[in-house]
C-alpha cells in the first residue's frame, strides 16, 4: 500500500472473515485477524498501529464460516461482505462486477487475495480448515481471469495451500 500512489482496494475470496482482533479471537490463532489488521483493527497486540487499507475499498467473496464478532467487526467499518447465499442468489459474475467497481473506485489499483478454502472442498482439499459449500472452481478461475486480464491486479496471493491435505500431491 505504501508503494502506490494512493489508495488500493482488496478483493478477500475466503471462506472465513479473518477479521477477529485479539480481544475478539476465540481460538488466539493469528491467521483470524489478518483482514482487521490490514484495517487497522489489531491494535498493538499484532504490531499494526495504523490502517494500510480503507474498509470502502475492501470486499469479501465467497464467506460462509465466521463469527459474529468478525461480521459486526466488517459491518460497522463498511466493509462490503458477499456470503456464498449471496453469490448462489445474485450468481458470480454480478457479485464479482460489484465489488471491483467498489474497490476500485477512488483507489490507485487493486489486489487480490485468494485463500483456497474459498473454493468447495471437491476442488480443493489441499487447505487447513476446508469449508463446505464453497466456490467452484470451474466458474472462479474463469471469471477472475477474464477480469485481471480486463483490468490487470497490482498483486495476487494464493494463500491456504496445504499438500499435506492434497489428495492428489504425492507423498
Amino acid at each position: 500500500a505504501e508503494a502506490t500512489p494512493g489508495p488500493i482496494g482488496l478483493l478477500w475470496i475466503d471462506a472465513h472473515l479473518d477479521a477477529h482482533t485479539p480481544g475478539t479471537t476465540h481460538s488466539g490463532r493469528l491467521h483470524g485477524m489478518p483482514l482487521a489488521a490490514l484495517l487497522g483493527q489489531a491494535g498493538d497486540a499484532l504490531g499494526v498501529e495504523t490502517a494500510a487499507l480503507a474498509p470502502a475499498h475492501v470486499c469479501v467473496v465467497g464467506a460462509r464460516s465466521f463469527e459474529p464478532e468478525e461480521a459486526a467487526l466488517l459491518a460497522a467499518l463498511g466493509v462490503r461482505v458477499y456470503p456464498m447465499r449471496e453469490i448462489d442468489e445474485r450468481g458470480l459474475d454480478a457479485v464479482l462486477d460489484e465489488a471491483l467497481a467498489r474497490l476500485r473506485r477512488g483507489t490507485a489499483g487493486y489486489g487480490i487475495t485468494l485463500d483456497l478454502d474459498a473454493l468447495d472442498p471437491a476442488d480443493a482439499p489441499g487447505v487447513t480448515t476446508p469449508v463446505a459449500r464453497g466456490l467452484r472452481a470451474a466458474t472462479l478461475f474463469p471469471a477472475l481471469a477474464a477480469r485481471v486480464r480486463a483490468d490487470p491486479p497490482l498483486a495476487l496471493e494464493i494463500a491456504e495451500y496445504d499438500p499435506h491435505r492434497d489428495a492428489a500431491f504425492p507423498t
